[in-house]
């Protein structure tokens, strides 16, 4: 996935843009407080899974999904 900041969307998806190492720049990461992580149920790895729930954040990750 590609997490890119709304500042950066008319770069990226501009077709005029050419330049590789440009473009790479665009990739950095977003800001700090941006993006968060959170511990989802194992559903959400089944495409066929569909629905609000499994926005649900847990309260700790699954278990057996440790390593």
């Amino acid at each position: 996935p590609l997490a890119l900041p709304a500042d950066r969307w008319d770069a990226w998806l501009d077709p005029g843009r050419t330049d590789a190492d440009e473009l790479r720049s665009l990739l950095a990461p977003p800001p700090a407080g941006g993006v968060r992580a959170y511990p989802v149920s194992t559903a959400v790895s089944n495409v066929r899974n569909n629905g609000p729930e499994l926005l649900t954040e847990l309260p700790a990750p699954e278990a057996g999904t440790l390593f």
